[in-house]
This record gives structure tokens, C-alpha cells and sequence, in this order.
């Protein structure tokens, strides 16, 4: 049900433009039997790709429909056990109504009633949960705190993004000290690369400087970040800072 219009921009807003993609719903077949593979997860196609991925985007819109389905739930709780980072983007970064239905969405998360397009393989992902998962309602908890989290850390992007300091300041240090986005940058990116020299040199300095030099998965500093895209004052904060 989602929109190809929404989702392309924000893969291309969220990824690096040299970003390798599997989408799962154009790489493998939707309308086969799947139940008598689940019993051997290496078997699945999504399993396979998910396993020599990085990391895992999961991008929804303002239905937030993707976390009623079966399969999409099944792969979040993979991707903890299998230690993959999890991130969650959103087309609409500074609607408070998308963020809300997103939140409420995971907060009241069932996977019993998930759905999927055959009703078989929603009894096999069902039964997995059972068998593999400590049980469905163990695993609705899990995918629960899961998404919650990587939903916190795009709300802090989102802030980054929009030069929020003070709403930033409010996470404390261990969250901006801590805080990656799937990119691998850190605030100080973020903030500069947008040209929020004020935001910046507060929550640099929240922080000790202590990611002056930090490089992002494409090992650029903030300052490189910013020299990239002709932010001309971040760049002279930055420099001037050391």
C-alpha cells in the first residue's frame, strides 16, 4: 500500500548514492508456499540476503502499515539475533503526525495479528515464533523494543536535521555521544552538513569535541561533510575549532 513516490526520495535522502540495495519485495517471489521452508531459515531467500547485509533500513510512510505484516516482523527479530543494525526512516522527517503514527503503531505491535498475503505463511511465521522465539507475545515485546529504538534514533536525526540544540541537548551526552545514523554519522555531521553553526558548536562542545574527527562510514569528518557540500559556515566553525 505504500507510495513508490515516498519511497525512493527517502531511500536516496537516507543512503549514500553508491548504497547497495536488496528491497525484498522486488528480489524474491511473493506468492510462493513458504511454510515448508521456515524450518530452515537458511532456506528463505530474505534470510539469505539478510544475512550478508550490513544492516537493515526499514522505510515506512504515514500508514506505518509495514509493522502489521508477518514477514516484516519476522525480519526485525533476525536481524537482532543476527546482530544487524535496524534503523527505521520515514518520507515526512518534520510531520509530528507521521512520528505519532509510527510511535502508537509500535506500542501496540501483535504480531497474532500481523497479516500476510497467504494466511499459510502467517500460521508458519506464527509457529516459528512458538518454536524459536520464546513464543509470540515474547517476540511481539522484542520487535517492540526494537523498532522503539531505532525509532528514538531517527527522531534524533530528524532534530539534527532541523538544528534543534535544545530539543538535542534534553537526550543528554551518552545519547549524542553514542548516536550513529545508517551512514554512520554522528550529530556533528549531521548539524553541519545542514549548516546549523549555532546547534553545532553547542553540541560540540555538550560533548567535548569529541567527534571532531570522527569519520562516517565513507570516512569523512564533519569538516569533510561540510567542505563537500559548500556549507561554508560550518566549515569555518569547524576549522577554527581545530
Amino acid at each position: 500500500n505504500e507510495s513508490f513516490f515516498d519511497f525512493v526520495p527517502t531511500i536516496l535522502r537516507a543512503l549514500d548514492y553508491s548504497t547497495t540495495v536488496w528491497i525484498c519485495s522486488f528480489g524474491i517471489w511473493q506468492h510462493g508456499d513458504v511454510g515448508a521452508e521456515l524450518h530452515d531459515l537458511e532456506r528463505c531467500p530474505f534470510a539469505r540476503a539478510l544475512r550478508g547485509a550490513e544492516q537493515v533500513l526499514v522505510v515506512t510512510d504515514t500508514s506505518a502499515e509495514v509493522f502489521n505484516r508477518c514477514w516484516c516482523i519476522l525480519e526485525a527479530d533476525l536481524a537482532r539475533q543476527w546482530h544487524k543494525p535496524y534503523e527505521i526512516t520515514l518520507p515526512e522527517d518534520d510531520s509530528e503526525e507521521l512520528w505519532e503514527a509510527v510511535a502508537d503503531k509500535l506500542g501496540n505491535l501483535d504480531v497474532s495479528a500481523c497479516h500476510a498475503t497467504v494466511e499459510a505463511d502467517k500460521q508458519a511465521i506464527l509457529a516459528y515464533a512458538s518454536n524459536h522465539c520464546g513464543g509470540v507475545e515474547h517476540l511481539s515485546c522484542t520487535v517492540r523494543g526494537l523498532s522503539k529504538s531505532a525509532l528514538g534514533r531517527a527522531r534524533i536525526h530528524q532534530l539534527a536535521r532541523r538544528g534543534d540544540a535544545d530539543t538535542l541537548l534534553e537526550a543528554g551526552e551518552r545519547q549524542l555521544t553514542d548516536w550513529r545514523c545508517i551512514r554512520g554519522r554522528t550529530v556533528e555531521h549531521v548539524l553541519a552538513s545542514h549548516s546549523h553553526v549555532l546547534a553545532l558548536k553547542r553540541v560540540s562542545e555538550a560533548v567535548g569535541w569529541l567527534h571532531l574527527h570522527a569519520m562516517d562510514r565513507d570516512g569523512k569528518t564533519p569538516l569533510g561533510v561540510a567542505a563537500e557540500k559548500g556549507v561554508i559556515g560550518s566549515v569555518a566553525m569547524l576549522v577554527a575549532s581545530g
